[in-house]
């Protein structure tokens, strides 16, 4: 491997000039947004990043990964960075991993064709914002990024929140009172369910296991409303017949009491020899 592989590629910044003259395209609701490019190829990045600056975006543009890194890591007024998904040697999907996390607030967008969707979609999980297609024209792409610039800055604005002690104090307060309110009602239900499984532990389990068996079956083969009905009918049969037993039971008890009292009040007569 030659000495220019190993070399780190050039970073090429495009910006308004010391006296603060801006191009017409400068955008008048802030200060101009910064976004990043990366590209293995200097030919393919370069008229974007001139329709870019025309635009109103002050432009940084690298092709390697680790100067990509180090730009991150050192240029906090970066907003945003778009990565071509194209280039192998990029290794885009670990570089999107690396951007979100060195800077949580950078909108990072992805630069990639038809065959790039698995990696899009890798893209997507780790942490990128959205996916401009590669067969359209640089001044269309110039065009949907100056479209996101409120979306990056938004989400920049959340992630300084995030990072804020209060916010942080705040959602520490939030997240326990919520715990210690999960944990009451975590006791107060498993003391209802302690409660609601001891009354159904005294009632007749020949009688539940019938009353399921019937629902299951009539709920398969009839309507609500007849299910219903036939469920009902079935529960006064039961308890018909429950009375049935009970009231024989009753009076064979009752049988058996005045059988007893005649053999008491019965004085038995021998005959004599």
């Amino acid at each position: 491997m030659s000495d220019d592989d190993l070399r780190e590629p050039l970073v090429i910044l495009e910006r308004h000039d010391a006296s603060g003259r801006s191009p017409g395209g400068a955008f008048p609701d802030g200060p101009r947004p910064e976004i990043l490019l990366v590209h293995e190829e200097e030919g393919p990045g370069g008229a974007l990043g001139h329709l870019l600056f025309d635009a109103g975006f002050d432009v940084v543009r690298t092709s390697g990964t680790s100067s990509a890194r180090d730009l991150v890591r050192s240029r906090p007024s970066l907003r945003m960075a778009l990565i071509r998904l194209d280039r192998p040697a990029l290794e885009p999907v670990s570089l999107i991993r690396d951007l979100a996390l060195l800077c949580p607030g950078l909108w990072i967008g992805m630069h990639g064709g038809a065959g790039d969707r698995s990696t899009a979609r890798e893209g997507y999980q780790v942490g990128a914002d959205d996916l401009l297609p590669l067969e359209a024209s640089a001044e269309t792409t110039a065009q949907r990024l100056a479209r996101s610039v409120t979306w990056a800055r938004n989400k920049h604005a959340r992630a300084a929140r995030r990072r804020s002690p209060r916010v942080r104090t705040l959602v520490a307060t939030r997240m326990a009172s919520v715990i210690a309110l999960g944990i009451g009602l975590g006791i107060v239900m498993g003391a209802a369910l302690r409660a609601g499984q001891d009354v159904l532990s005294l009632e007749d389990a020949r009688l539940l296991r019938l009353e399921k068996a019937w629902t299951e079956g009539l709920q398969m083969s009839v309507g609500p409303l007849q299910a219903a009905r036939r469920l009902e009918g079935d529960r006064l049969e039961m308890e018909r017949r429950r009375l049935a037993e009970e009231l024989y039971f009753h009076r064979e008890q009752l049988s058996e009491g005045h059988l007893d009292q005649l053999f008491q009040k019965i004085v038995p007569h021998y005959p004599t020899p």
